[in-house]
């Protein structure tokens, strides 16, 4: 507060409170000396001042070199605050062993005791009414009886903490003080008081240092002259009441401002800040406090006087239910912060600005029907439509603002939308927050090819330094796309998309062309990314023309009714790593579209299909489609490609350039009859059982690179390489070597000869009257095993 008539008010309070001969300091910062001293001592405390350069009679020309001084003061008294000892304290009222503080169930016997012994996160409960004994020597400055330095809550319980009354009439030296809040913070609550009244002495109840922070639900709080005092840190109000103590408010009522005060200093500078949102006060602290067009009313909230010469600070309602109450409504600076009640469905005339911070809510469901241009404030529980061919939202602002969507619902026409209908500002500087919206439309299809029927998302521009988050929303209906061409910094969590169609009958060949998308981003290059926690149900294709800064996490993507891609730009020049998503194909195949500069990452063992291994495949033997070109990654990062037919094998083994093929940490794994046309000599080359991999003339294989697994078939090698494929237990590798000297692999399960037929293993079935062991459990063909028999006593061998 500016108080640039302190001395003269520390004159009139002398004049009418001749009581002590001690001078007491009535504010502890930048602001009023009011001294309070019969004419024997004033000639002595004006020395004092006078060599504080605070000297009592300035004229009010001096009144700055005064604060300047007072504020030099204050900041030596914070650095020793804390160094300063509480003198002795008798809770005279509770004498003994009664206790009246308990700290989360443990009870004690003095306040003060409880305060030293408090860790984060207690809570602290009065148990009786308790007076305490102010300090009554120290310097001429704040003196505080306990320092709360740890996060605790303080229940006043219905009880309250004052000065004891005996000491009333006692003389001080310094201004006693309850609490000093350094660097925690706290929270009052309950009904209950802190009652500053010291007769005709200074006192306060709070004061808050090192950006400490208090927040206040409920109590009374008197001052006297000041009930809490913010130095640097912040203090809320959202209820409780207060007044000054009784005796000031006898004597001298017009100290009722300084109640609540922040020091001006820390006030000019945002170190100080004190905010109130509900409460009844003695004093109208939308008033100027701080001097000219301030006020420590909250935004939003405004102070309403009561018919007793008290406020009271009550959030600000408007209701309306016409077009022109709420174009008035919204552009009223008085309204500002408040909350506009739309109480019936209106249809808007014209486009409706809302360039003020204020909340448009619907009283029920109440639906605006136009255009709207939310620039600042927010929207919340409304619908918003308009005709086909028509915008509906804009939002965006140039200002650094904050705009909030919060459970509104888009309804979109199924005909004549376009990107213009729903977007975002270009150039948006503004934070936009979208929470539990719905944006839908109810297109009526009998197709989900080609739909008549859908509607054109969320557009945003090109972003300035604003943000967008969008989160736990909705997604649902016919869309061509839902939020497309997203830069800037975005945030996409928690969220449902929800598309009813493949593709539109837009007729558009570029981008996806008609196909539904669900997120596509621009090609912008700074960009932070955050997709994670959604769930995108068959909801379109995706497509990422920029890559850095993008974490896409914790998502769902299914896709068992269309079969939508996931496309990287080749400018990306970065990966999209999805591998920790999850996949949920049904038979349908999960398209990718990246290049070797711009791969997309996918979770270990998800297969995929590569389109443009597809697309570059010349077409005289490029496939009808792109399913038989799978690949999945492996743990070790690597790639295994699984080729369904020759054209993706040749594909794989020699891609065009950009696309993604085999490297030599790569595995080519063959599952149906394929042909190997150059020469294998990096990577792994794996046959599967039901594989035939027929060799070209010429190509070779190099040791080490293949491998069988039982029942695969490899021909047409001219160089034996059987010596280096591995064979697993139980299975012969079967080397065969034709008239053209070309060798022929089949991995085949062990057999025995003869008349019968075995897999190779010897099994002895319950023997009796003795026992039969075996030399070896399995027998090649032509093996010899020996069998012994060991009859038991009384048998002999009958015969083999």
């Amino acid at each position: 507060m500016k108080k640039r008539a302190g001395k003269m008010i520390s004159l009139s309070l002398a004049v009418a409170l001749v009581m002590t001969a001690a001078p007491v300091t009535v504010m502890a910062d930048e602001n009023v000396t009011a001294s309070i001293q019969t004419a024997d001592t004033e000639n002595n405390q004006d020395e004092k001042t006078n060599s504080e350069n605070t000297a009592e009679n300035k004229e009010n020309s001096d009144l700055e070199n005064d604060k300047t001084a007072e504020s030099e003061k204050m900041e030596e008294m914070v650095s020793s605050s804390n160094a300063l000892a509480a003198v002795s304290v008798d809770e005279s009222e509770k004498t003994g062993e009664e206790n009246v503080v308990e700290v989360d169930g443990t009870a004690y016997t003095s306040l003060q005791e409880a305060i030293q012994n408090i860790s984060d996160g207690a809570t602290v409960k009065l148990l009786e009414d308790i007076a305490l004994d102010p300090p009554e020597s120290g310097k001429d400055e704040l003196n505080p009886l306990m320092t709360i330095d740890k996060d605790i809550t303080l229940d006043l319980n219905g009880k309250t903490i004052s000065w004891n009354e005996e000491k009333h009439n006692n003389q001080f030296t310094c201004t006693p003080m309850f609490f000093a809040i350094d660097n925690a913070e706290v929270t009052i609550i309950n009904d209950g008081m802190i009652d500053t009244d010291l007769g005709t002495n200074n006192s306060f109840g709070i004061n808050i240092i090192h950006d400490g922070t208090l927040v206040i639900e409920g109590g009374t709080f008197t001052g006297s002259t000041t009930a809490v005092q913010v130095q640097t840190g912040t203090l809320k109000i959202y209820g409780g009441t207060f007044k000054q103590g009784k005796t000031i408010e006898e004597q001298a009522p017009q100290f009722s401002k300084y109640v609540v005060n922040c020091v001006d200093s820390g006030w000019k500078d945002g170190t100080a800040k004190l905010e109130i949102y509900g409460g009844t006060f003695c004093y109208d602290f939308s008033n100027n406090p701080e001097g000219t067009d301030t006020s420590y009313v909250a935004e939003g909230y405004e102070s309403v006087e009561n018919g007793d010469g008290t406020y009271t600070v009550q959030e600000i309602v408007v209701e309306v239910d016409t077009f022109d109450e709420l174009q008035e409504a919204v552009s009223n600076p008085q309204y500002r912060g408040g909350r506009i009640i739309i109480t019936q469905d209106i249809p808007m005339e014209d486009k409706l600005v809302v360039d003020n911070n204020v909340t448009l809510e619907g009283s029920s469901d109440v639906t605006l029907t136009g255009a709207i241009e939310l620039r600042n404030g927010s929207l919340k529980n409304l619908t918003l439509t308009n005709a086909p061919g028509n915008a509906i939202l804009t939002i965006g602002s140039k200002d650094e603002n904050t705009i909030k969507m919060d459970g509104v619902t888009v309804k979109y026409p199924v005909t004549g939308t376009s990107a213009g209908t729903v977007s975002v500002l270009g150039g948006n500087n503004a934070d936009i927050t979208i929470t539990d919206c719905t944006f839908m439309n109810e297109a009526d299809n009998d197709v989900t090819e080609k739909a008549p029927e859908w509607s054109y998302g969320l557009y945003m521009n090109e972003q300035g330094t604003g943000s967008f988050t969008f989160t736990k929303s909705r997604f649902d209906g016919a869309f061509r796309t839902m939020l497309a061409n997203i830069n800037g910094t975005v945030s996409i969590t928690d969220n449902e998309f929800v598309n009813s169609i493949f593709s539109n009958n837009s007729g558009s060949t570029s981008g996806s062309g008609e196909e539904a998308t669900c997120i596509t981003t621009a090609k912008t290059d700074v960009n932070d990314f955050t997709i994670t926690g959604n769930t995108f149900d068959n909801a379109g294709a995706f497509y990422f023309q920029r890559t850095a800064g993008a974490t896409v996490t914790g998502n769902t993507f299914k896709s068992d009714k269309f079969e939508h891609y996931v496309q990287v730009s080749g400018g990306a020049a970065n990966p999209l790593d999805l591998t920790e998503n999850t996949f949920e194909m049904g038979d349908n195949d999960l398209v990718i579209i990246d290049v070797t500069a711009a791969p997309v990452k996918l979770p270990v063992g998800q297969k995929a299909v590569n389109y443009w291994a597809w697309a570059d495949t010349d077409a005289s033997v490029r496939p009808e489609d792109y399913s038989s070109y799978v690949y999945a990654y492996n743990e070790d990062g690597s790639v295994t490609f699984y080729p369904g037919t020759q054209a993706a094998m040749d594909a794989f083994l020699n891609p065009a350039s950009g696309n993604i093929g085999m490297t030599k940490d790569d595995t080519l794994y063959v599952d149906g009859e394929l042909e190997l046309k150059q020469n294998f000599t990096e990577g792994q080359l794996v046959v599967s059982g039901d594989g035939k991999l027929n060799v070209s003339d010429g190509v070779e294989i190099a040791d080490d690179a293949l491998a069988m697994e039982p029942g695969a078939k490899v021909t047409g090698l001219k160089k034996d390489i059987s010596d280096s494929i591995e064979v697993p237990d139980g299975y012969k590798l079967v080397v065969t070597k034709d008239e053209n000297g070309e060798y022929t692999y089949t991995l085949q399960k062990k057999s025995s000869g003869g008349s019968h037929r075995y897999d190779g293993y010897i099994t002895i079935i319950n023997p009796k009257n003795g026992s039969v062991s075996v030399s070896d459990d399995w027998a090649d063909e032509d093996q010899k095993i020996t069998l012994t028999i060991t009859p038991d006593k009384g048998y002999v061998v009958d015969g083999l």
